[in-house]
């Protein structure tokens, strides 16, 4: 015969967010969209785009069919990358700038989840859009995630998030696309459904751009707590007022603000292009950012960039051609956030001896480190008898003991099936990250003994019914 013994005297409390994971938390990859004909222009400067991102994330690229495939390969070996290590998707799509058209991941009960906006083509720009609105779901589809669309427009350059409750956003880009909203009921929808607890709106945009303000060229967040935001060289300039204001406001709202120089315009075949170095990319090891090849602004701005991001590579690109259309490097990438999302974990535990287990996958599995806490030298596990051991394995259960009751927060990687070996006899087990009923336990063979399963309280033993993490 065989029984099981539950470890169950730690009451754990899950805390599942809803929230939009920040961009220097860990990503699994880069998509971009390959420029179609009237935007061919770009596809060198997406290539060299390409070529750098790759050399720290994997990459992926959608084509419109396999001729564009076969061009981007060219392209991208032209500029020094690997074709071979992109991984194409053949996806009909209608621009070149992903970050807009594209997904906003959402992280929810330890799950990622596709946001789709709809997508107008920034108000009407240009005709053509329908199959830019169907890319996120595609990707979602790709991934394997659910995919949730939301009845508002906006794209995803005026949305920028500190993956701890805030978000700033320009409120001209959403008055323009959503003429009949109300800032007040749009604050309720997205503090819901992003769980939002702060919503920072900046004013003001320049006759020049395209995107009626889109706030990833006009302020970002480098940490939870910091943004930083463009300023004017001259403080004349007609548009100076925009990035002050937003610095202003930004600062009033409670975030650390700091200001990186705008130093002027470059002339680029008699078009007009301001330098803005706020609309980098930042993936794993590295910022990928814009040039304008005048060397005076470039070294200036890749000092500074070097400074805020100590642990990244810089990396600046020329790309005119991008900026030209009305972007950056950040406008024609969108980041997908690593699918491996990390939760927390509230463990209570009573004075004295209590059961406990490890719901979560963690990298030092040191009870020292998970319950500093603890009285050295008495974690216990059990095999026929009690053993001193050092380190929990997950699905396992151990004694361990308190001076004093109290909690420890524990976190680390959710476990949502575990298979359990049993021993003969009585077991001491611990479960997943969620509470399962004991019927919602597969047992095949009919090994659990009914009625033996048992949970431990400071007055004693009793049956359970539920199987806490």
């Amino acid at each position: 015969m065989k029984k099981i013994f539950l470890p169950f005297l730690i009451i754990c409390f899950l805390f599942a967010e809803r929230r939009i994971p920040a961009e220097w938390e860990t990503q699994d990859g880069i998509w971009l969209q390959w420029p179609l004909q009237f935007e061919h222009w770009m596809r060198p400067e997406m290539a060299a785009t390409v070529s750098a991102i790759q050399n720290y994330e994997s990459v992926h690229l959608i084509v419109q069919n396999q001729n564009h495939l076969n061009e981007a390969q060219n392209q991208i070996q032209d500029q020094g990358g690997n074709p071979d290590s992109v991984i194409y998707h053949i996806q009909a799509h209608n621009n070149a700038w992903l970050r807009d058209n594209g997904p906003v991941y959402l992280e929810s009960d330890n799950q990622l989840i596709i946001n789709n906006m709809q997508f107008d083509s920034w108000g009407g720009l240009v005709p053509n859009y329908e199959e830019d609105n169907a890319i996120p779901c595609m990707i979602a589809q790709w991934l394997d995630l659910s995919c949730e669309s939301l009845d508002f427009i906006m794209e995803r350059g005026n949305l920028e998030f500190n993956g701890a409750g805030t978000l700033i956003s320009n409120w001209d880009c959403w008055i323009d696309r959503n003429p009949n909203l109300n800032q007040s009921d749009l604050e309720v929808i997205l503090m819901d459904i992003w769980g939002l607890d702060q919503i920072v709106w900046t004013y003001g945009h320049s006759q020049y751009d395209v995107t009626t303000g889109h706030i990833d060229g006009v302020a970002r967040f480098i940490n939870d707590s910091t943004v930083v935001v463009s300023q004017y060289a001259d403080p004349n300039d007609e548009d100076a007022w925009i990035y002050d204001a937003a610095a202003e406001t930004i600062s009033n709202s409670g975030f650390h603000v700091i200001r990186i120089n705008m130093p002027g315009y470059i002339n680029y075949y008699n078009w007009i292009i301001p330098a803005i170095y706020v609309n980098w990319l930042q993936i794993d090891g590295a910022i990928i950012g814009n040039a304008f090849n005048v060397p005076e602004w470039d070294n200036e701005a890749q000092e500074i960039l070097e400074f805020l991001f100590p642990e990244q590579n810089v990396i600046l690109l020329f790309t005119p051609e991008v900026n030209l259309s009305g972007g950056g490097i950040h406008c024609i990438t969108n980041d997908q956030p690593s699918l491996t999302l990390d939760s927390s974990l509230e463990l209570e535990h009573s004075a004295g001896w209590n059961l406990i287990g490890l719901p979560l996958e963690v990298l030092n599995p040191s009870y020292i480190t998970l319950f500093p806490e603890s009285i050295e030298g008495t974690l216990y596990s059990f095999s026929g008898g009690y053993n001193p051991v050092t380190e929990l394995i997950n699905g396992k259960g151990y004694w361990l003991r308190f001076n004093e009751a109290g909690s420890t927060t524990i976190s680390g990687t959710p476990i949502n099936e575990l298979t359990l070996s049993l021993s003969e006899g009585w077991n001491l087990i611990s479960g997943i990250s969620t509470s399962i009923t004991l019927s919602d336990i597969q047992d095949p063979d009919g090994i659990i003994i009914s009625g033996t399963v048992y949970e431990f309280a400071p007055d004693g033993y009793s049956n359970a019914e539920i199987l806490e993490p």
